[in-house]
């Protein structure tokens, strides 16, 4: 029998992709900025973190394109931190007199992306 494909978790792995991408291309040029710099350490630091998260969001879209429960809960959480994240930053940047647009949109994005993978056919083609 063929598993059902859901577009919406294409989707997910598209953006979780367009998101390592450009982890991994910060963590790069933070390195390439203060290779030569005294704050190299502290750079090399925020560098490891970014492809950390990198690599983990690989891990999530692997996971997630072989439908294995793991990787679904793990994008729950993935989530539910981003929408964390997503709410303090738009905080700090209303606090601070900044531009919050990105920000609300990436609270909308994980928002949408707990719901979705939240529901029961989605949860049923992973646990199958």
């Amino acid at each position: 029998m063929k598993r059902m494909r859901h577009r919406g978790i294409t989707i997910i792995m598209v953006l979780l992709a367009l998101g390592s991408s450009y982890n991994i291309l910060v963590g790069i040029l933070t390195l390439s900025e203060y290779y030569a710099s005294e704050l190299f350490s502290e750079a090399s630091t925020g560098a490891a973190m970014k492809f950390a998260l990198a690599s983990f969001a690989l891990a999530l879209i692997y996971g997630l394109y072989k439908r294995r429960g793991w990787a679904l809960f793990l994008s729950i959480l993935f989530m539910c931190f981003g929408l964390l994240d997503s709410i303090w930053t738009m905080y700090m940047q209303m606090l601070l007199g900044y531009p919050y647009t990105i920000a609300v949109v990436a609270i909308a994005l994980f928002s949408l992306g707990i719901y979705y993978l939240s529901r029961r056919s989605v949860r049923e083609e992973f646990y199958q």
